[in-house]
């Protein structure tokens, strides 16, 4: 059994120093956040979808989950060390997930976590899932974009290796469930119509799109 750390083991670590409010800002683990309502986004990313394109807002937004979630890895990487074995690897793996509770973007746990054939399985609730179809059908469109690419950041960064993220279940669709599939984008099946809705046609690098004023976060 894969021991991902629970959410109360995460807020207690928090607690030592990785949390602070000063001054009208919210620190997490050295870096400025805040705290958003989770049907606000949905409004956004409906409204964005609908006047911009569906497509265009699942590659941007799938493209900005991979960027923060490898940020994250590298910060995390510095701070603490970077893993060199298999176990360091694993256990990593296993923090990172856990640390989605923290977020509030999910509860999740793996399936499949098969490091040496780069094939993961992960399942969980997505929240923003559940908020957005509590407003929208979702019917014949996925809603989890920016969390797929979390999904395909932090493993991808961890191993080393490009991986894809596919989500082939979610309960904006009546689920009882999300499952979300991460391995190499060649191993996927790519004539169904549920990759064709998933399949990211660009996948942009912010820092290279935006010609970044500033250093990598690390």
């Amino acid at each position: 059994m894969d021991k991902i750390p629970s959410s109360d083991f995460l807020l207690e670590r928090l607690r030592c120093g990785g949390v602070e409010w000063s001054d009208g800002k919210f620190i997490l683990l050295g870096m400025k956040a805040w705290i958003s309502a989770a049907f606000s986004q949905v409004f956004l990313q409906r409204l964005l979808e609908e006047k911009v394109g569906y497509h265009i807002i699942q590659d941007l937004l799938y493209s900005h989950g991979q960027f923060q979630a490898r940020e994250g890895v590298r910060i995390f990487n510095k701070r603490f060390g970077y893993p060199k074995t298999f176990a360091e690897i694993s256990s990593l793996l296993d923090l990172h997930l856990g640390q989605f509770q923290v977020t509030g973007t999910g509860k999740y746990e793996w399936v499949v976590k098969d490091i040496a054939n780069k094939e993961f399985v992960i399942k969980g609730i997505s929240p923003f899932a559940e908020e957005y179809s509590s407003y929208f059908t979702a019917e014949n469109r996925n809603v989890d974009h920016f969390i797929r690419g979390l999904m395909a950041g932090f493993i991808s960064e961890t191993l080393g290796e490009e991986l894809f993220c596919f989500e082939s279940s979610c309960v904006a669709h009546g689920k009882t469930h999300c499952t979300f599939v991460v391995k190499q984008k060649e191993k996927f099946e790519r004539t169904s119509e549920d990759w064709k809705r998933q399949e990211i046609k660009k996948e942009y690098n912010l820092h290279h799109e935006l010609s970044s004023l500033r250093d990598i976060l690390m």
